[in-house]
């Protein structure tokens, strides 16, 4: 027989396993992580204000979490990143003239990286979310978050910064899209006859270095996520992208003493990209592809410059200014094409014995401007480059221009 004390010993057991089923389910091993919130400004404790320009930084607390900025830049903490990991950053904002919000990386020393970015916020006089997908640089390892007023007040609120997936910031993509005139056009035929192995590492799905070399026009470029389009269309790809850029230089900057090393080779890329290197100094980039094939054989592409004009006055212009500008730009434009179709045609005598593919996104970039009904201020952030509409036209014709098929 039983004993009583071991009888209830066997009902506390047996109580403990109907416990134990009642509870939820944990999740599987292989769920996707919680997203972790990376920086919260609700209150910008210990967010910093600065000057630019020379000017004096005006900014106060308001209530309600509002903050009030009236000039300079009003900069977060820096926070933890993960080199070439992506991050979005949610803020709202209400203001009356043109503004700036600003992704910043910095390396395990501490020094600012030169690819940073940049963003224009839209006036309005009610309240509107903003998102700002970044993608930390290469070899970061501390970021920040900032906004930026340059004409007039700026007020913002509930600023925090996420992790981010790349299907998030597909999702990001495609939601801005939608709201975008469609990009349409037939990419070159034989754009692939220089870049097979990088065409051949999509297709198998592997892993393609991209590393694009350049000015601002091309941080903007890479800022626009096309990578992560292309690794939509080859299943099981990957693009890891370094933007490996330098404000106002062309060819001939990264030809000298030995920048070739640090700029390219140290990253060790599959596909190197050329952006807006300058449309007159060709010798130049020869000698930086013969630079690099001195200790790697990567494939080639050279880009035109797409969104600015050749008017270094643009660059201090606001969106307003720009305005009316642009309303009488007709003859830049056209000196535009030309030198972009100058450029590419001179190329093209080179292609075959160099080995490099040649793109004119400027003329695609101009074709879409002439179609799409919208001024074309309206994917500008200052005078000269691109806003979050801008950079998704630059990502969809990527997108094309790596497509894979002939036409």
């Amino acid at each position: 027989m039983i004993r009583t004390n071991h009888w209830i010993l066997l009902i506390m057991v047996l109580c403990a396993g109907c416990a134990r089923k009642s509870e939820p389910p944990t999740a599987p091993k292989n769920a996707p992580p919680k997203k972790a919130i990376m920086l919260s400004g609700k209150d910008f404790d210990n967010w910093q204000g600065i000057a630019q320009d020379h000017r004096a930084y005006r900014g106060e607390h308001g209530e309600g979490g509002v903050y009030t900025l009236s000039w300079g830049r009003w900069t977060s903490p820096r926070f933890v990143v993960e080199s070439q990991s992506f991050y979005r950053f949610t803020y709202e904002t209400r203001s009356h003239s043109d503004a700036y919000a600003t992704a910043r990386c910095f390396d395990e020393a501490g020094a600012e990286m030169d690819a940073d970015n940049y963003t224009g916020i839209d006036p309005s006089e009610d309240w509107i979310a903003n998102d700002l997908y970044f993608m930390a640089r290469p070899l970061s390892r501390h970021a920040t978050v900032n906004l930026e007023a340059i004409d007039g007040e700026l007020q913002m609120r509930n600023i925090s910064v996420w992790n981010a997936t790349r299907n998030d910031v597909r999702r990001g993509m495609d939601r801005l899209y939608k709201t975008l005139p469609p990009v349409d056009f037939t990419p070159p035929a034989d754009r692939w006859k220089h870049l097979s192995r990088t065409r051949r590492k999509l297709r198998a799905g592997k892993e393609v270095r991209v590393l694009f070399l350049g000015d601002s026009i091309a941080n903007d470029f890479c800022n626009s996520h096309f990578q992560l389009l292309v690794e939509r269309q080859y299943r099981g790809a990957t693009v890891p992208l370094t933007p490996s850029v330098r404000g106002s230089t062309g060819a001939r900057y990264y030809r000298r003493d030995n920048r070739v090393q640090a700029y390219v080779v140290d990253h060790a890329p599959d596909l190197v990209v050329f952006m807006n290197l300058g449309y007159s100094d060709i010798p130049s980039i020869l000698d930086v592809m013969k630079q690099v094939r001195a200790s790697i054989d990567p494939d080639f592409l050279a880009m035109t410059g797409a969104i600015s004009l050749p008017d270094s006055r643009l660059a201090a212009l606001s969106i307003k200014d720009a305005r009316t500008y642009f309303q009488n730009a007709a003859h830049l434009r056209a000196t535009t094409l030309r030198q972009a179709a100058y450029f590419c045609q001179r190329m093209q005598t080179v292609a075959n014995t160099e080995r490099i593919s040649i793109f004119n996104s400027r003329q695609v970039w101009e074709e879409y401007l002439a179609g799409c009904g919208k001024p074309n201020e309206w994917y500008l952030r200052d005078g000269i480059h691109a806003n979050e509409r801008g950079k998704q036209i630059l990502a969809r014709i990527a997108e094309i221009l790596f497509s894979d098929g002939e036409t």
